[in-house]
Order: structure tokens, then sequence, then C-alpha cells
């Protein structure tokens, strides 16, 4: 197992709704924004929101570009 640290330097939240409709919001650090946390906390079961874009530094000094997370509200 290892233990190898990466700091978050951008992502993207998408919340999409039943409807299909999207509403991104992108920061350039590593905290949820209040907006986003809004958004997250409203959502329904049926609901994404999705956390894309994520680019983040490795212990090498690389920054990389990182799969994307999709959550499935229930």
């Amino acid at each position: 197992m290892f233990n190898v640290k990466f700091e978050v330097k951008t992502f993207t939240v998408i919340v999409t709704g039943p409807a299909g409709n999207q509403v991104p919001i992108k920061v350039d650090n590593d905290v949820f924004t209040r907006e986003q946390k809004l958004l997250i906390q409203e959502l329904r079961p049926g609901e994404r929101v999705i956390i894309d874009q994520i680019r983040a530094l490795g212990p090498d000094g690389i920054t990389r570009d990182l799969s994307p997370l999709l959550i499935n509200i229930i």
C-alpha cells in the first residue's frame, strides 16, 4: 500500500437534475464553494453530482488530470 499525497489545484462540480440540465461551477483551489455546497444539499433522488476536470499536483511536482467522480443520489 502506498501513501502518496496529491494536492488538488482545481475542479468543477456539475449538478445534473432529472431533466438533464447541468449546472457547472469551477473553483481554482481544493475547497467546495458555498454555492457548490448548496447545490449538493438540494439534490433529490435520481439527480447526480459530478466532480470533473480535477487537476492535482503530485509529490513529484507534476500536475495531473484525475478521473471524474460521479455520484448518483438515491
